[in-house]
């Protein structure tokens, strides 16, 4: 397999990878979201701190600009 196959081949698998990031991303969103306009009562402080910080996690991770080296 030649240097540039694989090159494109990785850049593709990260394409495929931020694409599922997203979505996890967006799911967990949604799902704060329902937590939060319907409140069940087992829902506590506890609970709403934990989501929130998963949030941030996922969110600050699935952002940040990331280097894809070429290498010859």
């Amino acid at each position: 397999m030649a240097p540039g196959n694989a090159y494109e081949i990785l850049k593709d698998e990260v394409a495929i990878l931020r694409e599922e990031r997203k979505q996890i991303l967006d799911a967990l969103q949604m799902l704060f979201d329902l937590l939060e306009a319907f409140a069940p009562c087992w829902y506590t402080e506890e609970h709403h701190e934990r989501a929130l910080a998963a949030l941030a996690v996922t969110a600050s991770d699935a952002f940040r600009p990331r280097a894809v080296v070429k290498n010859n």
